[in-house]
């Protein structure tokens, strides 16, 4: 009897545990420069200032098809943007690089894979803040900070560093 009672306690413990547990979630995290192309002039004939490199953010989301995860914002380099997500309907997540026509190159972003996937795209600048120290300890060292809801509860993904890929000029 004792036996049961102890094994019964700790299947309970056990399942309360991974019933509160964060859900199994891989981000794949790149940044992306583009360089301008041909640049932009006004009426007159004067260059506009948009020679400055961009950056493009390419984030996914792995996880379970179980999991009922709402991605709600990032924080880049310690800037807050609000998130717009898409669910990507085949694996793996291919990006090609045109810049030589001859010889284009595939990068996999994210690789084939049966769970389900969410490309969180960031949109502008919000003043999105969480004044907990540790939160702000986290976006110090990590660039990308993920947020999202599972079951009613705020979860937070840090990156530690974005993986680069090669620059591709302006379309």
């Amino acid at each position: 009897m004792k036996k049961t009672l102890i094994l019964f306690s700790l299947w309970v413990c056990i399942a309360a545990f991974t019933a509160a547990a964060q859900p199994p979630v891989t981000i794949y995290a790149y940044s992306q420069a583009t360089t301008p192309g041909m640049i932009p002039v006004d009426e007159s004939g004067k260059p506009l200032d948009s020679r400055k490199e961009r950056i493009n953010y390419f984030i996914y989301a792995a996880f379970p098809d179980n999991y009922a995860l709402k991605f709600d914002g990032i924080w880049i380099r310690g800037q807050g943007h609000r998130v717009q997500t898409h669910v990507v309907e085949s694996t793996p997540v291919v990006i090609t690089n045109n810049d030589i026509p001859a010889q284009p190159v595939k990068t996999v972003l994210v690789p084939a894979t049966r769970r389900r996937v969410i490309s969180i795209q960031p949109l502008s600048q919000s003043p999105i803040t969480v004044r907990a120290a540790w939160f702000r300890d986290m976006t110090r060292r990590n660039e990308l900070v993920v947020s999202y809801f599972y079951k009613g509860k705020k979860y937070f993904l840090p990156v530690r560093k974005f993986k680069v890929l090669p620059p591709v000029a302006a379309q």
